[in-house]
């Protein structure tokens, strides 16, 4: 098999990825948090009152590993679990005030290791970025789970 002469992009993305997520886990210590526990925070910050398969699909981890982060979410106060108002049996998940304050602080956290690591591009060069990053999404995304257009 021969070498590219051209780096491959999705090496680069990932190295993007892999070195961002890094970078928030060192800012996120201090406030006791990881990436997938903010992950979950965020989620349940724009959607309050999933179940936890709903927010295993959206975090793209299994049901087990969901629950078992939920768990330590409930267990720091930041979560709590409640019978769904139709459904006796299903349980949802809520932010506490302690959970919405968390993550308050994990966003500026995020905020801040976004910044740096684009602080060599012009506002123009970011909209350019997400923009381009937006249309790989779109291109690779089967037809059920494109994002609308806005």
């Amino acid at each position: 098999m021969s070498t590219p002469r051209e780096p491959i992009v999705g090496i680069s993305l990932r190295r993007a990825q892999h070195t961002f997520r890094q970078a928030l886990e060192v800012e996120l210590r201090p406030i006791q948090l990881s990436v997938p526990l903010a992950g979950i925070l965020l989620s349940l910050g724009q959607q309050d009152g999933m179940c936890s398969a709903e927010l295993a699909r959206r975090e793209t981890v299994t049901a087990q590993t969901m629950n078992q982060l939920v768990a330590r979410l409930v267990k720091r106060g930041l979560v709590e679990r409640r019978r769904h108002a139709t459904h006796g049996r299903m349980l949802t998940l809520h932010l506490t005030d302690a959970g919405r304050q968390a993550l308050a602080d994990g966003l500026a956290q995020a905020v801040a290791v976004e910044d740096r690591m684009l602080r060599a591009f012009s506002p123009g060069e970011r909209h350019r970025l997400v923009s381009d990053l937006e249309r790989c999404v779109e291109a690779l995304a089967p037809d059920e789970v494109r994002p609308s257009p806005a």
